[in-house]
């Protein structure tokens, strides 16, 4: 009796965390569909090269990564996070060709591509 009890338990346990690990896979094609779109969205604005679009894709897959896991964050954390999503997307540009810093200042000057993208700063209401 006691051997079909831990049958069942382990059983029982593999299930749940085979569910978990489903789950977890589908959560991730999410993000990575988000960032894409994002990086679609961005290609609209300014031409990314191979590498550029490679490293760019890693860094909106991370902020998405983060900002899903933790959506109740305060303003101003959000936008410390994002600052640093930022400057991962920065460091991306520094490692391409010599139109890299144009690029990034050209993305970081449009506030409404930032807003579609999610990389954009939000006003801190007075408290």
């Amino acid at each position: 009796m006691k051997n079909i009890i831990s049958r069942c338990l382990v059983l029982c346990l593999v299930l749940v965390s085979q569910i978990s690990f489903a789950q977890d896979r589908e959560v991730k094609a999410v993000h990575k569909e988000s960032a894409q779109k994002d990086i679609t969205e961005i290609k609209k604005y300014i031409t990314l090269t191979p590498a550029e679009e490679e490293g760019i894709y890693k860094v909106l897959v991370d902020k998405n990564e983060y900002l899903n896991e933790y959506p109740t964050i305060s303003t101003d954390r959000r936008n410390w996070v994002v600052g640093g999503y930022t400057y991962g997307i920065e460091q991306v540009f520094k490692k391409s060709d010599k139109q890299g810093k144009d690029k990034f200042d050209s993305l970081m000057k449009n506030e409404n591509l930032l807003q579609k993208v999610n990389l954009h700063i939000i006003p801190e209401t007075s408290k």
